[in-house]
């Protein structure tokens, strides 16, 4: 996304707050300060655990160590205070951590019950598994974030706000202008799924020759779906400029063609 993208919405999350502590409902600024107070309790946790270094089952008490840090992680999480985000909390952040500790679970039992003579093959493909979880929870929370402030911004009443406050305080805009500002939303989510999808395809090569088949299959369907969501968003939004409209659909063209490449040769 362009700098300049990225900066209008982020200066738009903070108008809308501007414009919530002004005239905002109770139930709205509560939402908010909720999810700054989730948000400070859970992100040292992700980032400490995303800069550990990298897991290897042959060392059973590093396996607890991680596993109670993500089981930690996992509680807090859970703890969640706005309702309405349960898939994106669930895929993001809920499934990958009880996965990893999962993992952790059975690489436990398989040393406890051969030792150092278990399934190494089995057993790397677990550590594996919980190592790719580990080292991108940061970057999922941070997004999580992310789409939790789009969703926020996107709401009915407070994107209405939001273009009222730019309108009224900044430069005369045209109609086209201020309508067009949903294509900055659509931007951040394109270049989120972009960004995911890039990061997805790189994991894939360094899993080699342990690669996560049913994860990366799964993850596509995901993608698949959301680049469909987006499109008929696209479809319905009534875009002003039409070249805007044109590089948005042509980028969830090109991204639904990689992730569908990718899933291919994974299936192989």
């Amino acid at each position: 996304m362009k700098v300049f993208a990225m900066l209008m919405l982020r200066f738009a999350f903070v108008m809308l707050l501007s414009s919530l502590l002004r005239n905002g409902t109770k139930a709205t600024l509560d939402e908010l300060n909720k999810l700054e107070n989730w948000k400070k309790s859970c992100q040292e946790w992700a980032v400490s655990i995303a800069q550990q270094k990298p897991l290897t089952w042959h060392h059973p008490i590093n396996i607890k160590m991680i596993m109670k840090s993500l089981t930690d992680l996992l509680d807090k999480v859970k703890k969640f205070p706005i309702e309405g985000m349960e898939e994106p909390l669930s895929r993001r952040l809920k499934k990958p951590l009880g996965i990893a500790i999962g993992n952790c679970e059975k690489i436990l039992d398989e040393v406890e019950q051969f030792g150092q003579e278990g399934n190494k093959k089995y057993l790397d493909m677990l550590s594996s598994k919980i190592n790719s979880i580990r080292k991108g929870i940061d970057k999922e929370f941070n997004t999580f974030i992310m789409e939790v402030e789009l969703a926020l911004i996107e709401k009915k009443d407070s994107f209405r706000r939001v273009v009222k406050w730019i309108s009224e305080h900044e430069s005369p805009r045209s109609e086209n202008e201020v309508r067009d500002f949903q294509s900055l939303i659509f931007d951040a989510k394109l270049k989120i799924l972009e960004k995911e999808l890039s990061e997805k395809i790189a994991e894939f090569e360094e899993q080699k020759p342990n690669i996560d088949v049913d994860g990366f299959v799964e993850f596509s369907d995901e993608f698949i779906n959301k680049w469909e969501q987006i499109e008929q968003k696209i479809d319905t939004a009534n875009i002003a400029d039409k070249k805007i409209e044109k590089t948005l659909r042509e980028r969830t063209k090109k991204a639904s063609n990689e992730v569908m490449d990718v899933k291919i040769e994974a299936e192989k």
